[in-house]
């Protein structure tokens, strides 16, 4: 059985329906006899929700002018250390 520590790692996975299916009964098992894990899947989806309808913000100026410079600078296939 995974244990709490392990669920809460797992969480992610299981909402993008990313993990094995052997995976993804252990999950699940431990759902049906943790409460406190249910809810934890409860609040991650929960705030994953909210968050997907939020509007989002526009970078502050000097954030988008940094990062537009190293868009201009960029040469392609040549790494900068």
């Amino acid at each position: 059985m995974l244990s709490c520590r392990e669920i809460t790692e797992l969480v992610t996975a299981y909402l993008e329906r990313a993990m094995p299916r052997e995976q993804q009964l252990a999950f699940l098992k431990h759902m049906r006899e943790c409460r406190v894990c249910w809810h934890y899947l409860r609040q991650v989806r929960a705030t994953a929700r909210a968050l997907g309808r939020a509007p989002a913000a526009p970078p502050p100026a000097e954030v988008k002018a940094a990062l537009l410079a190293q868009f201009r600078s960029w040469t392609p296939g040549v790494k900068k250390e």
